[in-house]
């Protein structure tokens, strides 16, 4: 090969300026034809030409390192022909920026913890984002998976759960679903070895696995053979369960575990890392699964306690499932008038379903962020303002000597975009803390958020918002600087430039008070929840769950022997005033919805049945939760077998049952599950699914009478103590295990911990929206404090002269105090006229607060006032007792 290589020249030719990269590439080519060449080999040859192109590259990219003062020719003497290396002036500039920003630390520092509150604050909702609603959900092609809710047809909401035979029918009749599958909680227990551990399962469809597409880490999982009455009992393990109480043994497979006292047999274990759309999405670890124990046919289609999955078929869409399903509920409607009476489905997006209830939460912090990072640049933007003022007659000597418009502008742009990196840097530090106090505070509340973590496309994240915050609170200051680089100076600039700064501190005030507004609302709204009645005595109530496996081999008699000892026991230990059972507590979870009705009454037409919160419950039940009596009898020993069946509804069941008042509930018949009852009594109402939800229809049946499970199987029990800071759960808990030993106790939780589970979502809100309105709140304070201080400071001759000719100090004070008071005036009007929207916005997420309340929004116009007082009072205060002799002579100075 005769001719040099052409690649070294191309690269010379992209990164040095063309003329020099011609005169270096025409030397290497002459040495190489007349020496080079004929004396090497072609290899030889052609590693000398890189090497000595590489090295001539290097050394002009050297030379356009060095500062303009450095670069010189052999004589000491500055160079004139400067390599035009394209990045040389830019690494010239960062160092310059570097040195300068070092030159003033309290402004950098300032500049870079407003930019790292707002891009921490940016990280941790994007990394909330990210993990709910943008990664794919772990289940094969999830994106056709849909939750099929039941609803009223009439109103179109409801508890969203379904009956089984109701599912398993719409599943053979479907024909644009591959099958609806179902999931209702099974509280549970393994007894194996003397120890005891109990666990949340779920009771599922043998297809259930199928349907999420998931495939099992050991074993197999469900066939249609292992559902059914008569089955031998068999299990799925989560492989949580499997690694830590088996040891990850595979032997376990096939093998037998008792759980409740039943033995199973081990069929597989979830691959790991596999989490539950319907128990681990709800803060519930599941650890089992099994199947029915009975034919879809034999259950209570007026029982709606299952939660139902399915998947769209190949091509089809969700609009053709909602036309199938509507007519299915209507023809299941006709079918079972009774039981499914004003009762349909509706398929939802599995992703909506498992969102759903804090997809508006999280898209409002997500809203408010973005208002973070516009007054942080904000912010930033005035401090890079206030300070390139001082650098005009530096500028100007900069234009003089050479420098042009978009350089002056390109260096006030790397200087703001090292105050974000570093911000950047700082927040992503911030970012780590913040998450993990957002999960805290989320809980379970928000669905998959406890595997979030900063990593990732998070980081991405992270720095793509420092390039874009350092490039939005860079720009403005940049072509101020460029303008006054390029023009002469004068008033009209420097008025210009006041209005620039005063315009973005209207902008921050006007933000604060708009996040603050939104906070004050979720404040006032999550008092008013604090203080609703729930229909329940939240002080002095102790709940703990006891497992059916108590009672796994024990008939009514004995089932309803052990409750009366277990009972006995906890109502004569000393702290308790009384006790009771029921299957779930107020304000725990609960998905029961059965039809109800008048025996007195025909069957109602289809569409206006009466759905009610059926509980099973022992007596001292009411009194232990605070449900008191109105009229009619409390429950008594009488209330057992072979006794009439009596049962004791709600004042918002009579409601509905009797809505025009005629007759008395007290002695009527009701039918519930295709059986009869007679109303012994009307007792409170209560709101079983929080303070924020609206009273529900309660039914209660005795245990004892109640015919499905009875008394045989593990209850809640309910106490009121005197004292709940006296340590009551663990003389509960050892009274229980003095009488029943080998009856797992869990879940123990006090009436305020039950209290707080159910305003989660409130408090959650309160927290992040105190914490934005409070980081609003520091940012608009210091971009106050830092442009009245530079107010002051610039317009000190003024203040000299106003007080050398009579005017006292305190006129000085007020007239400081006076323009920031004006400008808090404009921000708050601007702010005002933005909590309009944002009210109408909130109110579905208040409570007892109207979205305009003016109790919030005078408080917020206070607070606001103080800040400005408090952010403006210490620069106001140096102007007033500021010597006039001193500032007119420092004026002077550095004017000249």
């Amino acid at each position: 090969m005769k001719d040099p290589p052409r690649w070294p020249g191309a690269v010379l030719r992209r990164v040095v300026r063309r003329e020099l990269a011609d005169r270096i590439i025409g030397d290497l080519d002459e040495e190489w034809a007349e020496h080079v060449r004929p004396s090497m080999g072609p290899l030889a040859a052609r590693w000398w030409y890189w090497k000595l192109a590489a090295r001539s590259l290097f050394s002009v990219m050297w030379a356009g390192l060095r500062s303009p003062a450095e670069r010189v020719d052999g004589s000491g003497a500055p160079s004139r022909r400067r390599p035009r290396w394209p990045w040389a002036d830019l690494w010239y500039d960062v160092r310059m920026g570097s040195r300068s920003l070092a030159r003033s630390p309290g402004l950098s520092a300032s500049a870079v913890s407003v930019s790292a509150l707002g891009i921490a604050a940016a990280t941790v909702v994007f990394s909330v984002l990210d993990h709910v609603f943008l990664q794919p959900l772990p289940y094969g092609d999830a994106d056709r998976l849909v939750a099929v809710r039941g609803v009223q047809t009439r109103t179109g909401q409801g508890s969203g759960t379904v009956s089984y035979p109701n599912l398993r029918d719409v599943s053979s009749r479907s024909r644009t679903l591959e099958g609806v599958v179902g999931a209702s909680w099974w509280r549970t227990a393994f007894t194996e070895e003397g120890r005891t551990e109990v666990v949340w399962g779920l009771t599922v469809s043998w297809d259930y696995f199928h349907i999420l597409g998931v495939k099992p880490a050991h074993g197999r999982f469900f066939s249609a053979t292992d559902e059914g009455e008569g089955r031998a009992p068999v299990v799925v393990l989560a492989h949580r369960v499997w690694q830590n109480r088996f040891g990850e043994d595979p032997g376990v497979v096939g093998s037998t575990v008792e759980l409740n006292g039943r033995p199973y047999q081990v069929l597989g274990v979830t691959p790991q890392g596999f989490r539950d759309p319907v128990g681990d999405s709800d803060g519930a670890a599941i650890g089992a699964w099994r199947t029915p124990a009975f034919h879809a046919a034999d259950g209570f289609r007026s029982g709606r306690s299952w939660v139902a999955l399915a998947r769209l078929g190949d091509g089809i869409t969700l609009g053709d499932a909602e036309s199938e399903l509507i007519r299915l509920g209507a023809e299941l409607s006709a079918e079972w008038p009774e039981e499914n009476s004003e009762r349909g489905f509706r398929p939802v997006p599995l992703r909506t379903w498992l969102t759903g209830p804090v997809r508006t939460t999280v898209l409002l912090l997500a809203g408010s962020v973005l208002l973070i990072l516009l007054v942080a640049c904000a912010n930033v933007a005035n401090l890079l303002l206030a300070r390139a003022l001082p650098k005009r007659n530096e500028l100007a000597v900069r234009v003089a000597l050479g420098a042009s418009g978009g350089r002056i502008l390109r260096a006030a742009l790397l200087e703001a975009l090292l105050l974000s990196a570093v911000g950047g840097a700082v927040g992503v530090l911030m970012a780590y803390l913040g998450l993990d106090l957002v999960v805290s505070l989320a809980g379970s509340w928000i669905p998959q958020l406890e595997d979030a973590a900063v990593a990732g496309r998070v980081l991405a994240f992270a720095a793509l918002a420092a390039v874009a915050t350092g490039v939005v609170f860079g720009t403005i200051p940049g072509l101020n600087a460029k303008r006054m680089a390029l023009s002469a100076r004068g008033a009209t600039a420097e008025r210009r430039e006041s209005r620039l700064r005063r315009g973005l501190v209207v902008l921050e005030v006007a933000t604060a008070v708009v996040l603050l507004f939104g906070a004050g609302l979720f404040v006032r709204t999550f008092v008013a929840l604090q203080r609703e009645d729930v229909g329940v005595e939240i002080e002095g109530l102790v709940t703990m769950e006891l497992s059916d496996a108590g009672w796994i081999d024990l008939d009514e008699v004995g089932g309803g022997a052990l409750w009366d000892q277990i009972l006995t026991s906890v109502r004569s230990l000393p702290g308790v005033s009384s006790a009771g059972a029921i299957d779930i507590v107020p304000l725990a979870d609960s998905w029961s919805c059965d039809g109800t009705r008048r025996l007195d009454l025909p069957p109602p037409e289809p569409g206006r049945g009466t759905c009610t919160e059926v509980r099973t419950f022992l007596p001292g039940s009411f009194e232990a939760l605070g449900i008191g009596l109105l009229s009619g009898r409390r429950p008594e020993g009488r209330d057992g077998a072979g006794g009439d069946r009596s049962v004791w509804i709600s004042e918002e069941t009579a409601r509905a049952l009797w809505p025009d008042g005629d007759g008395d509930p007290v002695g009527a018949g009701l039918q519930i599950h295709a059986e009869s009852w007679t109303v012994a009594g009307i007792v409170t109402d209560v709101r079983p699914f929080g303070p924020d939800q609206p009273v529900q229809p309660m039914t209660y049946l005795p245990a004892h009478q109640e015919p499905w499970n009875g008394v045989s199987r593990g209850l809640t029990v309910v106490a009121r103590v005197h004292d709940s800071q006296s340590g009551m759960e663990r003389e509960i808990r050892d009274a229980i295990y003095g009488v029943a030993p080998g009856v797992p106790v869990g879940n123990v939780r006090s009436g305020e911990q039950l209290a707080a589970g159910r305003v989660v979502g409130p408090r959650f809100r309160v927290a992040l929206a105190l914490a934005f309105g409070g980081a609003s709140l520091l940012i608009a304070l210091v971009g106050l404090s830092g442009l009245t201080s530079f107010s002051v400071h610039r317009r000190r001759k003024e203040m000299g002269v106003r007080m050398v000719v009579g005017a006292h100090p305190s006129q000085v004070l007020r007239m400081v105090l006076g323009e920031s008071l004006a400008l808090l005036g404009l921000g708050l009007g601007l702010g005002i006229l933005a909590c309009l929207p944002l009210g109408a916005a909130l109110s579905r997420f208040l409570h007892s607060v109207r979205p305009w309340d003016p109790i919030t929004l005078g408080a917020v116009a206070l607070v606001m006032a103080l800040t400005v007082v408090l952010a403006c009072y210490p620069a106001a205060l140096r102007a007033a007792r500021a010597d006039p002799a001193h500032a007119l002579r420092s004026d002077g100075e550095s004017q000249g």
